[in-house]
């Protein structure tokens, strides 16, 4: 049976596109038959034992996860507002997996429920920090950001934290009156402060529920300085897995008396390069990898190797990851490595 073929059994199985794959089993669809499909991209695993057929594009997923957000709300009175998952779509914030398929809603009345279309979250706090967007009842950025990094391991909850901290940072500046670069603003010192204690005070709705001591070390260890999901996702790993990181974003005159900007600096002469999965694609890859190789050769003449890896990498096996850059700094005379990671 072709991959097509089996997600069009699936589809009959589950009109939902989504099943466990222990129903599958059930159905005669064998495991190899998934991961045929898997591989293909018809198919991916939202989480541990289940499948879901992977939809015609990411925008086409998310409209039909706001059209059940919008038909749930009906169901409520104001007292129910968009939260978790379901209020990162609306506020454009990256999330290290899947939107889950159920609806996220939080009650402010201190009241859970959950059905097959929604789940419905106690608030444990009469004060929730709501907004509006798309004219629906939203938790506010940093609430959302917390709810949901409260119950990911470390590296995946500080994309979430990283991405909320660098926009509050440069909200901070230019309501301070400076101006210029988003990569000058985030470097504002009082800025940061700002940003970071914003944070902490959102911890305040979380006292005494599990997780706040995971939140409140995310706090201290973000930094505003990451660009992308991927740069986030590596510190992460980095600080799970105890690889050295001298500086974040680091200026760096090469052999041509270039200024260049380097994702991470793991030592004095190795520098790390997080490059975006699409980096390369399209009709301007060629340059753009003719353009890194370049630069990467002015580096080595000034005694600087470059190690990059890509966002698939870093979401498959980060540990082979950091053992690449492990090799490559125990591989010269004076290596930098700790001898306890996180």
């Amino acid at each position: 049976m072709s991959p097509i073929d089996t997600v069009t059994r699936i589809r009959a199985i589950a009109p939902d596109g989504v099943a466990a794959l222990s129903l599958l089993l059930e159905h005669g669809i064998t495991r190899s038959q998934v991961r045929a499909a898997v591989d293909r991209g018809l198919l991916h695993r939202p989480r541990y034992g289940v499948v879901a057929i992977t939809p015609a594009s990411d925008a086409e997923n998310n409209a039909h996860h706001l059209e059940r957000t919008r038909a749930v709300l009906k169901r409520y009175d104001n007292s129910v507002v968009v939260s978790h998952h379901t209020a990162a779509l609306l506020h454009g914030m990256p999330l290290p997996f899947s939107i889950p398929r159920k609806v996220q809603l939080t009650s402010i009345n201190d009241h859970h429920e959950e059905d097959h279309d929604y789940v419905l979250h106690r608030s444990h706090h009469p004060a929730l920090p709501t907004t509006v967007i798309s004219g629906l009842p939203v938790t506010t950025r940093l609430r959302t950001a917390l709810d949901i990094s409260r119950g990911l391991r470390f590296a995946l909850a500080l994309v979430t934290v990283e991405w909320v901290l660098r926009r509050t940072t440069l909200e901070h500046a230019q309501n301070m009156g400076h101006q210029g670069s988003d990569d000058y603003l985030v470097e504002i010192p009082e800025a940061v402060m700002a940003a970071r204690e914003d944070l902490r005070k959102e911890t305040a709705f979380f006292a005494c529920r599990s997780g706040v001591g995971h939140l409140r070390e995310l706090i201290e260890v973000a930094s505003p300085l990451s660009e992308s999901p991927l740069e986030s996702r590596s510190r992460g790993e980095f600080a799970t897995l105890g690889v050295p990181v001298l500086g974040q974003q680091v200026r760096i005159v090469d052999a041509e008396g270039v200024h260049r900007r380097v994702d991470f600096l793991l030592a004095p002469w190795l520098v790390g390069e997080a490059d975006g999965a699409t980096k390369y694609e399209g009709p301007d890859g060629v340059a753009a990898l003719q353009k890194e190789k370049l630069r990467d050769r002015a580096l080595r003449e000034v005694g600087i190797e470059t190690l990059r890896w890509n966002g698939t990498e870093m979401h498959n096996d980060p540990a082979s990851v950091c053992a690449r850059i492990h090799r490559a700094l125990t591989s010269h005379s004076d290596p930098i490595w700790p001898a306890n990671g996180r």
